[in-house]
């Protein structure tokens, strides 16, 4: 015996010393990739634009000399700086309270709807999904302006929303609201349905290719079919321990029955037969409701060979309501803007406001794709979205499991370090990752456009904390094996990791589509412009104030996505959460 486990644990020994050895080596290796990026584009640039502070700088290249704190001084002395603050501090109070507030009110609302939960998580998550550049068309061109807009035309009034000083921070509130709650929703439903259901569900209507509910502790499982039935069975069919029409008192003999007869199972509870019962027992489950508070509620009577169900109330009629009414709300101005598309180019502009023209026209469609150029920044926008989505996520999750599962000096360090790259917004690197694109060559350049967006510190946050609660005895297993780190990380963990990777990947993928300020600074070649650059810069000076046209490009620059997330909605908000998104 001594001869057969001794060789075994020293094996076991020394792949565990081996693998110390090899941490170091192979932790820094796994880090390496995503940290030269992060310091080059993320790192360098909050340096050069910290000195750039103190410097009088020409962005796009020149002679600069250091100046102290005069730009400091300058910035503090100017109203609008001032102002600007003001401004960003009411902004953000104002839209943030109604984006956490509403978002969990629709959340809410969809989660105890169980119907046609995909038109809701559409209408509510749709808006989402466009591009910065298409919900600023859609709503300076159609919804804001006084004469023509959604919003005057349907209230009968003349108000300049935007150019109306009381008014303008709260049409751009609206416009951030309506366009961003649906993240916030997003995240509280996919919270909301990772929640068990507090009692079992057995005896009710079926719930094929639904929900399992979870079984309360006092309600055990269906027993197996054929089970052994050992003293106590009742009857045939019936779970053991039960005796026919007596009470439950504990003081009562037992029946005798055969221990080893077999006993098959009926699938579900039994019905409750419409006669007296004489010597048959119909509940397994004894109904003390205090000591099984989660029990299943008694079958429903059956007429007419169908059980009749209680499917919808009046709290369930009331809430259908309010969903209709908030869905079409957020879904007019995609509407109006599919609406204004399909009418001819004279009566875009008609008076009063009629949601149909007098025939229906796809001649703005045919214009755009054959003028426009859609289709190019399409190509573009697929190609930097999928480069960018696959860097970042191979980087971060080799980086992620570097911090994870390997140790090295500076470990800590380093990752508190990237961490804190979560702080900096990106709006603080434009101008000095600006002049690094120029100093490297790289302006109107693919590289130009991904690398930098695939710095991404919140998304080694994530996958950090996944990677944490994978067991170890996975990968020791496999390290006994023979097998390596990379191999293990390859074979075991990424294949574990689906989940939380699907995530990530498609909101990287969502981010990068919709980006429109970094790719429009250092794109300006039309072989790379992207299409929210290509909706700015071009659709408006190339089809003017033909607002058929203009919706046209709007819709199909947001068809893509909304297509993607109609297809696959149910993995986005299962791998939301599982991962842990929603709880983030």
């Amino acid at each position: 015996m001594t001869a057969t486990v001794a060789p075994t644990a020293t094996a076991v020994a020394a792949v565990k010393s081996k693998v110390r050895r090899g941490w170091t080596e192979h932790g820094l290796l796994f880090v390496a990739p995503f940290l030269l990026i992060y310091l080059v584009f993320l790192v360098w640039p909050t340096l050069l634009g910290f000195q750039m502070s103190f410097s009088s700088v020409n962005v796009a290249g020149g002679n600069d000399h250091f100046i102290g704190f005069g730009n400091y001084a300058e910035a503090f002395a100017d109203p609008r700086m001032w102002r600007s603050l003001w401004n960003t501090l009411v902004f953000t109070v104002l839209s943030t309270i109604p984006l956490v507030l509403l978002g969990l009110v629709l959340a809410l609302l969809v989660h105890h709807l169980r119907f046609m939960q995909w038109l809701w998580r559409l209408s509510f998550f749709g808006p989402f999904l466009l591009p910065s550049a298409v919900v600023s068309i859609l709503w300076l061109q159609m919804i804001y302006p006084p004469e023509y807009g959604l919003i005057n035309g349907t209230l009968g009034t003349d108000i300049v929303w935007l150019g109306d000083p009381s008014l303008a921070m709260w049409s751009v509130v609206l416009t951030t609201v309506w366009w961003t709650v649906g993240f916030n929703f997003l995240l509280y439903l996919a919270a909301l349905q990772s929640i068990p259901p507090p009692a079992p569900v057995r005896g009710r209507r079926h719930r094929r290719r639904q929900r399992l509910g979870q079984v309360a502790l006092d309600h055990p499982a269906d027993a197996p079919p054929h089970h052994g039935a050992h003293r106590g069975a009742a009857a045939r069919g019936l779970a053991e321990g039960v005796r026919p029409d007596l009470p439950d008192d504990r003081r009562r003999p037992r029946g005798r029955h055969p221990v080893d007869h077999r006993v098959r199972l009926r699938h579900r509870l039994h019905r409750l037969p419409h006669r007296l019962r004489l010597g048959r027992v119909v509940h397994p489950v004894r109904p003390h409701r205090h000591r099984l508070p989660g029990a299943a509620p008694a079958v429903p009577q059956a007429r007419g060979g169908r059980v009749v169900t209680k499917r919808f109330s009046f709290s369930q009629f009331v809430l259908l309501v309010a969903a209709l009414v908030l869905a079409v709300l957020w879904l007019a101005p995609i509407a109006w803007a599919v609406a204004t598309s399909l009418k001819p180019e004279s009566e875009t502009t008609k008076l009063p406001l009629e949601w149909f023209g007098s025939t229906l026209t796809l001649e703005s469609y045919g214009l755009v794709l054959g003028t426009g150029g859609i289709v190019k920044w399409a190509i573009n926008s697929t190609v930097t979205a999928v480069a960018v989505t696959f860097l970042t996520v191979l980087f971060s999750a080799m980086a992620a499991y570097g911090f994870a599962r390997t140790r090295f000096k500076g470990r800590r360090a380093l990752l508190g370090l990237i961490l804190a790259g979560i702080m900096v917004p990106p709006q603080v690197l434009i101008a000095p990752l600006f002049a690094e694109m120029v100093a490297f060559g790289l302006v109107d350049t693919w590289w130009a456009i991904i690398l930098p967006q695939v710095a991404a510190p919140l998304i080694v946050y994530i996958l950090v904390k996944f990677f944490q609660d994978v067991p170890e005895e996975l990968e020791q297993a496999a390290f006994v094996d023979g097998a390596g780190r990379w191999r293990v990380f390859f074979t075991i963990v990424l294949p574990l990791s689906r989940p939380v990777l699907a995530a990530v990947s498609i909101f990287t993928f969502i981010s990068t589509w919709n980006n429109f300020l970094w790719p429009f600074l250092v794109s300006t070649d039309p072989n790379t412009m992207t299409l929210p650059v290509g909706l700015a810069n071009v659709v408006q000076g190339t089809f003017g104030l033909r607002y058929a046209q203009i919706m046209a490009s709007v819709v199909l620059a947001g068809l893509p996505l909304l297509i993607v997330f109609v297809l696959f909605q149910r993995q986005i908000i299962r791998g939301v959460a599982h991962t842990g998104l929603a709880g983030q």
